[in-house]
């Protein structure tokens, strides 16, 4: 090899570490940290509230854990299809009332929730399908839902009145959930999840309001909802990191193998699981996903 190759092929191993994330199967850092860094935040609220996850810090503060089970990874699809669904219609809104910009901002902060989601199945190194085109969704619950979210926002009040019952909908079931989430990793994105999904609620109510109309919760009580309503919007808690930041991957911790460890097709069924022949609830494929929500 001549000098000019070794060059070049020093160059790409350089350029190529650089452009590794936590999806890198080849990465083995402990995750250990010293705890001596910076905490960072996951989350970047606007002043209306509008709340993006800060996607480049989700790996370092993930904890290395066991695999994920089936349920768990079905759980994280149709938490991805739920963010997709809110993604999709702000974007829809967005395009039928142009002037109305809360709908183009908070459709763009979904797309990082869905982003952060993936980071974290990357991190997992589960295989996962590309998204369906903007408004289509493989189960049947949640593209029924989106139609009639659609369907009724045909006025600006009535489109922010569908994310208002949208996110509504969102608040309680991330309360429920992260009741039984026994997984760190998990329980900080679905935190941070109903985080947003507060400072959108009030966001969105706050320009029906701004319209001389007066909003009335469908689901939340009425001092769940005043409390909500009534604050500021919340930045979300700091998180310690815990090892280098974005080159964390789950690889090889607790002595499980290098590489892929599950896979999930474009119906949200787990078709692969290093936890052997019972990867899910009661010996099946996984139940959690598949039930979340109301979806099949």
């Amino acid at each position: 090899m001549n000098i000019n190759n070794k060059l070049f092929a020093f160059l790409f191993m350089v350029f190529s570490f650089m452009l590794f994330s936590c999806s890198s199967e080849n990465d083995f850092d402990d995750n250990t940290g010293t705890g001596n860094s910076e905490p960072v935040s996951l989350l970047k609220v606007s002043d209306e509230g509008i709340s993006s996850f800060i996607v480049d810090n989700i790996c370092p503060v993930l904890d290395a854990t066991s695999p994920l089970t089936a349920d768990e990874i079905e759980f994280l699809y149709a938490l991805r299809e739920d963010e997709k669904m809110s993604r999709d219609l702000n974007l829809a809104f967005s395009s039928l009332y142009p002037t109305a910009v809360q709908f183009s901002r908070i459709g763009t902060a979904e797309a990082t929730h869905i982003a952060t989601i993936e980071r974290l199945l990357d991190y997992y190194e589960i295989e996962y399908p590309a998204l369906s085109p903007n408004g289509l969704f493989a189960d049947e619950y949640r593209q029924n839902r989106y139609n009639e979210l659609l369907v009724t926002g045909n006025t600006l009040e009535t489109a922010y009145t569908a994310i208002a019952r949208l996110e509504e909908e969102n608040i309680i079931t991330y309360n429920n959930v992260l009741r039984n989430i026994s997984n760190p990793n998990i329980k900080i994105i679905v935190s941070n999840l109903l985080k947003s999904s507060t400072n959108h609620l009030r966001a969105v109510v706050r320009q029906i309001t701004l319209s001389g109309s007066n909003y009335t919760p469908s689901l939340l009580d009425e001092t769940t909802y005043q409390e909500i309503i009534s604050s500021n919007p919340g930045q979300g808690n700091k998180y310690q990191q815990k090892g280098k930041q974005g080159q964390n991957t789950n690889s090889e911790k607790g002595n499980q193998h290098r590489g892929n460890k599950g896979s999930i097709n474009n119906s949200g069924v787990c078709k692969g699981c290093t936890n052997g022949t019972s990867p899910g609830s009661n010996s099946n494929k996984g139940r959690a996903g598949k039930g979340y929500r109301g979806g099949n």
